[in-house]
This record gives structure tokens, C-alpha cells and sequence, in this order.
């Protein structure tokens, strides 16, 4: 094949790849409770699916049902989905005095466009009064779920309110989640304190993994370069 033709044949893959790259993403689902999902729905978020979730445990005290966080979408841009975690609408994550909210539950995620890895995972809390222990941890398997598959871990609360953290590209991922906060004692009146997280935000981004044709075109586009290179010589 002529240098000249090989190269068009590049440029034409390469523009057609951004022409689908600049697609419209899937359309979002409206707010679910954490009830309905672990109930069986999905969540589709741009171009993410959230789906498989289940309840680990749920050890709560308070009157306040931690299932009944709502959970909707903020798209700062296409390649990053944030997740919001709602505890404000339905009062879902509020824990008075002696009471307890203390629940773990997990999930998996996944990019809709199978050329797309996750690669990224980002944890953000945006609360209203800490007054006891207040912490959200999560960690992150690859798809075995198992020990042995943590990819990372990552934890925040009132003193530490935004961690990322990036890893090696995956088709999916498994995030368990456990959301720990107590009420509080006022320990000068003794009287109950209240305390409650209004949100927190759960991103991931994700990166292109060239197809085996491209790299097929990448391999044609360098040895085509390397052989002009030498009938120069």
C-alpha cells in the first residue's frame, strides 16, 4: 500500500472514531432511593450503568431510614459522572443523640461504550452538622469482589471532606460502600444533639482503550514511516 494512500486511510479512522466519540451519551435516569435499587433497579448516568446493588448490612438505630437516600446525577463534563448521593430530601441520614446510621452496601459500574475503561474514582461529603463520629468509607474491587480484589480503598468525614484516587483501566468495577455517623451529647445541657450528611458525591471517569483495528492502523503507520525512512537513506 503507498505511503500516501495508508496515511489518508489513518486520518479518515481517526476522524471517524471523534465523530462517534462526540455522540449524545445515554439519557439519565430520574432519582432512585437506595431501597430501590438494591430492590433490583439499575441507575444509568450518562454513560454509566450502576447496577447489581445490594445491601451488605444495615445496622442503623435511628429513626431516619438510610435506604431512603436519594440518588441522582451531576455531569461536570462527558467524561465525568458524579454521583449524588441525596440525605437531605427524605431527612435519610440524620441521627439524634444515642442514635446510630451504620450501613454498608455495594455495587457495580460499568461504562455503557465497551472501547471505554474506568480509571478513576473520586469521593466528596458535603454535611450539615458532625457532632459524633461521622465517615464515609468505600472500597473498590475489581470484578471478583472478593479480598483479593481490592483495587483501592478511599475515606472521608468532616476533617477530610474530597479524596481520588486512580488506578489500572477496568471494563467494571465493584464499590462497597459504608456510611457511619452517630447523633451526639451536648455535654454541657446533656441534651441530645442531632447530626446529618445533606450530600455526598461519588465521580468516575474513564479513558479510550484502542481496539485491536487501531492498533492494526498504528502498526500499518509506523512501518510505512520506517520504510520511506529507509528508501531515504
Amino acid at each position: 500500500m503507498p505511503i500516501s494512500t495508508l496515511r489518508y486511510v489513518v486520518f479518515a479512522f481517526l476522524a471517524m472514531r471523534l465523530i462517534t466519540a462526540a455522540a449524545p451519551a445515554a439519557a439519565d435516569d430520574d432519582q432512585k432511593t437506595l431501597d430501590e435499587l438494591i430492590g433490583g433497579e439499575t441507575f444509568t448516568v450518562g454513560d454509566k450503568l450502576f447496577y447489581d446493588w445490594e445491601l451488605v448490612e444495615n445496622r442503623s438505630t435511628a429513626s431516619a431510614d438510610p435506604l431512603q437516600t436519594l440518588l441522582g446525577a451531576v455531569k461536570d463534563e462527558p467524561s465525568l459522572v458524579r454521583l449524588r448521593f441525596d440525605g437531605d430530601a427524605n431527612k435519610s441520614l440524620y441521627a439524634e443523640g444515642n442514635e446510630l446510621i451504620d450501613v454498608t452496601f455495594r455495587f457495580k459500574v460499568k461504562a455503557l461504550d465497551p472501547k471505554q475503561r474506568l480509571k478513576d474514582v473520586g469521593l466528596s461529603l458535603r454535611y450539615g452538622d458532625a457532632n459524633d463520629i461521622m465517615n464515609i468509607t468505600e472500597f473498590v474491587f475489581d470484578s471478583g469482589g472478593s479480598i483479593n480484589d481490592l483495587i483501592t480503598s478511599l475515606s472521608v468525614g468532616p476533617s477530610h471532606t474530597e479524596e481520588h484516587e486512580e488506578f489500572e483501566p477496568r471494563e467494571v468495577i465493584i464499590v462497597e460502600k459504608h456510611i457511619l455517623m452517630g447523633g451526639g451529647i451536648n455535654f454541657e445541657t446533656f441534651e441530645p444533639e442531632v447530626s446529618y450528611i445533606k450530600s455526598f458525591g461519588q465521580d468516575f471517569s474513564q479513558t479510550t482503550v484502542p481496539e485491536p483495528a487501531t492498533w492494526v492502523l498504528i502498526i500499518l503507520a509506523a512501518a510505512g514511516w520506517c520504510l520511506r525512512r529507509g528508501r531515504a537513506a
